[in-house]
C-alpha cells in the first residue's frame, strides 16, 4: 500500500480521480432511483403547476418527484376550477383493471364450480328423460360468478392504466376564475413510482 502510494504522479491522480468518479457516480445512481420523472401535457397548454406550494412552471413540463417524500401537486388554469394531486401514504390506492382481472378470476371460478353443483342438485329431471333442466345448471354456474365478475368490475381510486392520470379541468363560474370547488385527487407512494405521464384537458375539449 505505502509503495502504491509513493507512485509517480500521475499514476497516484488518475487513481484518485478514479476513485471520486465512481463515488460520484454511485451516488447519483442512488439519488436518480430516489426520483421519479413524469411529463404533464395538457390541451389547452399552458396550465400552471406548482408542487409543495412552490411554482414549478406552465405545461408542458417534466416533474421530478421525490419517491420517499409527500407532495401536493397543483394544477391551475385561468378560467378553470383547479386540481390537486396528493402523494401520502395510506391513501387507498387505484386498482388496475390487471390486478382487479387477477383477484376476481379464481373466485369467479370457484363461485361457478360451486354454482354448478347447487344447480345440478336442484334441477329437477326432465319429463320422460333422464337429463336435468340445462337451464338450472347454467342458471348456477352465472350466479356463482357473479361475486368474481363484481370484483373485477369495482375501481378503487383513481386507476392508472396504463401509469397514466387523466385530469379534466372543469371551467370555473363567470366572473369568478380560478374560483369554484378544488377537484383532488389522492396518490399512494406506491402509485406515484409507476405514475408515467399526467394529462391535463379541459371539459370543453
Amino acid at each position: 500500500m505505502v509503495s502504491f502510494l509513493r507512485m509517480g504522479s500521475p499514476l497516484r491522480l488518475f487513481s484518485y480521480a478514479l476513485i471520486i468518479t465512481l463515488i460520484f457516480q454511485t451516488g447519483c445512481a442512488t439519488q436518480a432511483t430516489r426520483l421519479q420523472k413524469i411529463p404533464v401535457t395538457s390541451n389547452p397548454v399552458q396550465a400552471r403547476i406548482s408542487v409543495d406550494g412552490q411554482e414549478i412552471g406552465y405545461t408542458p413540463l417534466t416533474l421530478s418527484l421525490s419517491r420517499d417524500r409527500n407532495h401536493i401537486i397543483k394544477i391551475e388554469k385561468d378560467g378553470y376550477e383547479p386540481a390537486l394531486i396528493q402523494v401520502q401514504p395510506g391513501t387507498k390506492g387505484g386498482v388496475s383493471t390487471a390486478e382487479r382481472f387477477m383477484a376476481g378470476l379464481p373466485i369467479t371460478i370457484a363461485g361457478m364450480c360451486v354454482g354448478l353443483v347447487i344447480g345440478y342438485v336442484v334441477s329437477p329431471y326432465q319429463t320422460n328423460s333422464d337429463h336435468k333442466y340445462a337451464s338450472f345448471v347454467i342458471g348456477g354456474a352465472v350466479l356463482g360468478a357473479v361475486p368474481g365478475v363484481m370484483i373485477m368490475a369495482r375501481k378503487t381510486g383513481p386507476s392508472l392504466e396504463p401509469g397514466v392520470i387523466n385530469i379534466v379541468l372543469k371551467r370555473a363560474p363567470e366572473g369568478e376564475t380560478g374560483a369554484g370547488s378544488v377537484q383532488t385527487i389522492e396518490l399512494s407512494p406506491e402509485q406515484l413510482s409507476s405514475l408515467r405521464w399526467i394529462r391535463i384537458s379541459s371539459d370543453g375539449n
